[in-house]
């Protein structure tokens, strides 16, 4: 199994090479990259992030006005009345997008998560007539 790069598995790979024991032995013991278990030695870091890359869309460039404003117009609807992204896959395909669809999928998720269109958490209080539920203890 393999394990998390977490505090503990940093102090066995930096305690194993001071040990003696070479990088490409301690990365196939840990099963990790030969890059990843030099790294581990050379820095004094305890702790590794990787920061995300903005996403460009080269391709969707020239479109995302017009998905915008596809997008636009759909979160005016209400949520059983709008398009799937499919749809509008197929919609700015019509209009010349030669893509793929996983970049509009992509470019559609950031846009609800900015907008706050997405789902919402819903609260539905559990209410029940007599009879129809019953709790043990």
């Amino acid at each position: 199994m393999r394990e998390m790069l977490i505090v503990e598995t940093i102090r066995k790979i930096r305690l194993a090479l001071a040990n003696g024991d070479s990088q490409r032995v301690v990365a196939s013991k840990y099963r990790m990259s030969r890059n990843t278990i030099r790294k581990i030695a050379t820095s004094g870091e305890t702790e590794f992030k990787y920061a995300k890359r903005e996403v460009s869309y080269p391709v969707l460039g020239p479109h995302i006005e017009q998905l915008k404003k596809i997008l636009e117009e759909e979160a005016k609807l209400p949520p059983h009345k709008r398009q799937t992204g499919k749809k509008i896959y197929g919609v700015l395909q019509n209009e010349g997008y030669e893509g793929g669809y996983d970049a509009i999928r992509r470019y559609i998720k950031s846009w609800k998560v900015e907008h706050g269109t997405g789902l919402k958490n819903a609260y539905v209080p559990q209410q029940f007539g007599k009879g129809e539920a019953f709790q043990f203890d």
